[in-house]
């Protein structure tokens, strides 16, 4: 591979001090290659996949149940009965009119 770069060169300017310059080079080197191939390559992949399976499973059902109880008994209640009764003084239900 060729390459141009900037080397450093020691020289003396025209007072006579000395002075660094850089100047381009073309240098040739040696450079390995990596080539990458493709290569097919065979793989087995394993997929899990849902089936539906049916299956029994028992349910508690709660359910409420409510006795039912009977009992004899008496009733009591009170009627009124007509009994014959003499009336031998009147009373006004309404008082007596006023008169003025």
């Amino acid at each position: 591979m060729t390459s141009c770069t900037q080397k450093p060169i020691a020289s003396v300017d025209c007072n006579g001090c000395p002075t660094i310059i850089f100047q381009p080079v073309t240098e040739t080197k040696i450079v390995k290659e990596v080539v990458y191939d493709l290569v097919p390559q065979e793989k087995i992949y394993v997929v899990q996949t849902g089936i539906l399976v049916p299956t029994e499973v028992a349910i508690v059902r709660k359910s409420l149940v409510l006795d039912v109880k009977t009992e004899c008994g008496t009733r009591k209640e009170r009627i009124g009965v007509l009994v014959p009764n003499e009336i031998t003084e009147r009373k006004f239900i309404c008082p007596p009119p006023c008169t003025h």
